[in-house]
């Protein structure tokens, strides 16, 4: 999901949280919303002219977004599945047992 959120959605506050990590390393998200690569390193001031527009080919955003989409339905079905199988309620037997660790 970090990757859609950064890549995809382009959320300021991931760019700015995220300028560190190696899949943001040597880009930034500009003012304007698109995203640069930049010669310079995160730490470094690069000027404007330092920075090249990336362009995203709409077909590699598409296949991005259909393999999110066929993940996440495969591990909705399976979760399903799974408390069909074990014949309970996943999310109020994980929120139990949330609720019945002690506190650090």
């Amino acid at each position: 999901f970090r990757g859609y959120g950064l890549w995809v959605k382009r959320y300021p506050e991931w760019w700015q949280s995220l300028k560190h990590a190696r899949d943001t390393d040597g880009f930034e998200l500009g003012s304007d919303g698109q995203i640069y690569r930049c010669a310079a390193k995160y730490w470094d001031k690069a000027g404007a002219q330092d920075r090249e527009l990336v362009v995203l080919p709409e077909w590699a955003t598409e296949g991005a977004m259909t393999v999110l989409d066929r993940s996440l339905r495969q591990w909705l079905d399976m979760c399903q599945e799974l408390e069909s199988c074990l014949d309970l309620d996943l999310r109020s037997t994980l929120n139990q047992a949330c609720l019945d660790q002690p506190a650090a």
